[in-house]
């Protein structure tokens, strides 16, 4: 099995091991190369009767995983996911790189070996969800309930989001919120817990923070799009996406500032504004209108950016207010709020295109009667 990189893709490749008529034997060929089998049929790697669809590498499995951390961020690159990773940390809490990449990896595994869509999971589709379980589970579930939850949702969240696949375009993050929301659910009905976050109080907090908080708050926010806490984090995290190009680090940014400020001086919770609580939603929606509507052209992306963010953050203080209702059943609210805009911007889109369509219909009849 060779390895190599990819002129077209820029990614690591890796060649297909040669069959043991050309080499004279198969176990040879196996001392010299590393290959990883996840047989799902009962065979063995020995049996030369396997098909190549049976079997994976240990690099198309890192690849593969890597991509699923990539995919939080909407794009498909190994190394900005091993940046990503390196940004998780640097972040707080400390568990979440170790919990993160395990769902990341769970997820990866039984996509593969219940043989869901191979397509999916190379691009990382049935991975990034497990990635934010493990990363929310590391601040969200006590003790060494994380690591267990973070096994058995993973696993849940990947046939979540492949059968989300076939029924929602585009699936955003609601595996991860089904998975999350309605596991930490359980364990407060188990643990009777009574975390509830602290409502917004309507004074402006501006005038009390200094240009060095409000920068910090604002790269938390961006942190916080993998529920973690570290301007650090924060920086990592934008250049990573920079790979996906210098405007979706811009949007991003962007949405994270736009967010930040308003949080203030609507008198957000201070401590929660610090951490970049308030950023997240909005610096993902962000994220998430730049490719979706790149389309548009920069100018018009960039005001759909600072709407999507200001309506993401106005959704967030709503929910917020609702979750501190549920007196602990969850810790916050996730990324609902990001799913509610971006899944209206797509429904407004979709209309938008269907009336143009209908009206274009017309005007060719009008114009073949005449």
């Amino acid at each position: 099995m060779g390895w190599y990189f990819s002129g077209h893709t820029g990614e690591l490749d890796v060649a297909s091991p040669q069959t043991s008529e050309s080499t004279g034997s198969t176990e040879s060929q196996g001392r010299k190369y590393f290959q990883c089998f996840w047989c799902r049929s009962g065979r063995t790697p020995n049996d030369s009767s396997e098909a190549d669809a049976s079997c994976i590498s240990v690099a198309d499995f890192v690849i593969d995983a890597l991509h699923g951390v990539s995919q939080v961020c909407f794009f498909t690159n190994s190394v900005a996911g091993v940046v990503f990773l390196v940004a998780v940390l640097f972040g707080t809490p400390r568990q979440a790189v170790i919990l993160g990449l395990l769902g990341v990896l769970v997820a990866t595994a039984t996509s593969w070996c219940f043989s869901l869509d191979s397509a999916a999971r190379k691009d990382g589709t049935l991975g990034y969800n497990a990635m934010l379980v493990g990363c929310a589970f590391a601040f969200a579930v006590p003790y060494w309930w994380s690591v267990l939850a973070t096994l058995a949702l993973a696993s849940l969240s990947t046939f979540v989001a492949a059968g989300l696949l076939k029924i929602v375009s585009p699936q955003l993050t609601l595996a991860f919120n089904f998975s999350a929301l309605s596991t930490l659910a359980v364990i407060h009905l188990i643990d009777h817990g009574t975390a509830t976050p602290a409502a917004i109080t309507w004074n402006n907090i501006l005038p009390q923070l200094s240009t060095m908080d409000c920068v910090t708050a604002i790269l938390n926010g961006v942190s916080q799009i993998f529920f973690v806490t570290s301007p650090i984090s924060g920086c990592l995290i934008l250049f990573g996406i920079g790979f996906a190009g210098p405007f979706m680090t811009f949007s991003t940014l962007l949405g994270s500032t736009v967010a930040t400020l308003g949080a203030a001086r609507c008198g957000a919770d201070i401590s929660r504004f610090q951490q970049g609580i308030w950023g997240y939603n909005a610096a993902l929606t962000a994220l998430w209108i730049s490719f979706h509507f790149r389309s548009l052209g920069y100018v018009a992306v960039f005001f759909l950016v600072c709407f999507g963010a200001a309506a993401a953050t106005a959704v967030f203080a709503g929910m917020d207010a609702v979750v501190a209702m549920t007196h602990g059943f969850a810790p916050t609210c996730f990324t609902l709020p990001f799913n509610a805009v971006g899944l209206s911007l797509v429904a407004i889109q979709r209309f938008i295109q269907g009336i143009h369509s209908l009206t274009k219909a017309k005007s060719s009849e009008c114009t073949e009667q005449c």
